[in-house]
């Protein structure tokens, strides 16, 4: 079971984003956001969703007054769990930099920075809070 934090590689945005929580509801319209999305925990566990399986509305039919749009509640199905180390996901990480994908932050990023930010952290944790809080 992935741990969390954890962070989140989803392709078709191309995008990688931290969460600190088990991602359980979705907009209907981004249902299958998550599906191919690599997951990598605070322990090095990395995983690809197989599957995001609609299990019902969330709120009232799916509508919630201080929220646009419906949302529902999902089950993601993940793959075998491999471990990846430091260096690896440091690697992992920097490639997907280089292919275009962008960091997901609430202020635009310098990637040379966060790159460097990433190479000297000691742990898999300290790179998903460089993610999942702006640094």
């Amino acid at each position: 079971m992935i741990a969390f934090p954890s962070l989140v590689f989803i392709p078709t945005e191309k995008t990688i984003q931290a969460t600190d929580h088990q991602i359980n509801r979705i907009g209907v319209e981004s249902a299958t956001l998550f599906d191919g999305a690599i997951f990598i925990d605070q322990n090095g566990c990395k995983s690809t969703v197989l599957e995001t399986k609609r299990t019902g509305w969330a709120y009232f039919w799916g509508y919630n007054p201080l929220l646009k749009g419906r949302s529902i509640k999902i089950a993601l199905t993940f793959s075998d769990y491999e471990h990846i180390s430091l260096n690896d996901l440091k690697e992992f990480i920097s490639e997907k930099l280089d292919q275009q994908w962008r960091p997901v932050f609430a202020n635009p990023v310098n990637n040379k920075r966060l790159i460097q930010k990433i190479t000297e952290s000691k742990s898999h944790l300290e790179i998903i809070n460089l993610f999942l809080y702006d640094f």
